[in-house]
């Protein structure tokens, strides 16, 4: 059995930025990728619908971390709570 140590760790809203913001290009290529396999795809096949279905969700994950970058307070850290 292990011990858990409760640690705050504080992290920059800089550092939160450049993750979101990595997501957000990640969700975008994504949403490229499955559009081109949907294209490539037979017409109607379950391929096809698969990946419209996944572009459609990227496109909607991208909308989604956009909107959540846009909400981030200015020069204000962020503490979670970490256990080691």
């Amino acid at each position: 059995m292990s011990a858990k140590t409760p640690a705050a760790a504080s992290i920059s809203n800089d550092d939160i930025e450049t993750c979101l913001t990595y997501c957000t290009q990640a969700f975008a290529q994504l949403e490229a990728l499955l559009h081109v396999i949907k294209q490539q795809a037979p017409e109607h096949s379950i391929t096809a619908r698969l990946a419209s279905l996944g572009e459609h969700l990227a496109c909607e994950m991208e909308n989604q971390v956009d909107c959540i970058l846009g909400q981030l307070p200015a020069e204000v850290a962020i503490t979670s709570e970490v256990t080691q």
